[in-house]
């Protein structure tokens, strides 16, 4: 679960601001040559703003993303990442938690955000075996290199029972859904127990992650 932190003040104010004052010209220089340098300066700044819009930073609570994402971390979340494409696998990315999900029994709270990886796609096929985790019938060996030695299994290691909407494998997502787990698969209460994502409870995705 994550919890969302206060909001920074609007910067966009500080750039109109600087737009619209009679900042004096910088000595030795023309009105013009120095309204040129003034440009400058407000288009840099309004980059440097500008760029991190669409972003939001969230706390990380639990351990179910460890040790990707520490419980307590920071993260800054990419809202608008998924407007104009789709979450890919391996992504991090953040959504709401569909109701069902939350008496499936975790390490972590059961109201707000949560955060974990897409791991498969909408139309692939999952399933478990002892040599872990397949889509396809394939063992995936694209991983990124922070989850290259999770060994993901079919239930948590401690045993939580199957629930009425966990998936039977092999385990075909639908249309419109994801497959998504957490990169601590012994205390993460993901995909395995209670089945896929909808695309429209994804709200955005984790950087640099």
């Amino acid at each position: 679960m994550l919890s969302d932190r206060r909001n920074p003040p609007p910067l966009s104010l500080w750039v109109l601001d600087f737009a619209a004052s009679d900042a004096p010209a910088v000595p030795g220089t023309s009105s013009r040559t120095g309204n040129i340098m003034r440009y400058v300066c407000i288009v840099l700044l309004a980059t440097v703003m500008f760029s991190g819009c669409g972003q939001k930073p969230f706390i990380q609570k639990g351990s179910s993303m460890e040790p990707t994402i520490k419980a307590g971390e920071t993260i800054r979340v990419q809202m608008d990442a998924y407007r104009s494409a789709t979450p890919q696998r391996w992504d991090v990315v953040t959504f709401t938690p569909p109701m069902h999900s939350v008496s499936a029994g975790s390490d972590t709270d059961n109201l707000g955000i949560w955060t974990f990886r897409v791991v498969g796609l909408p139309g692939e096929t999952i399933s478990f075996d002892d040599a872990g985790l397949s889509i396809n019938g394939k063992i995936p060996n694209d991983r990124p290199i922070l989850i290259q030695n999770i060994q993901y299994k079919e239930t948590t290691a401690s045993g939580v029972p199957s629930r009425p909407r966990s998936p039977t494998y092999p385990f075909t997502i639908p249309d419109g859904r994801y497959f998504v787990l957490g990169d601590n698969p012994d205390h993460a209460n993901d995909s395995r127990l209670w089945g896929s994502l909808p695309r429209e409870s994804i709200l955005g995705k984790v950087k640099n992650k």
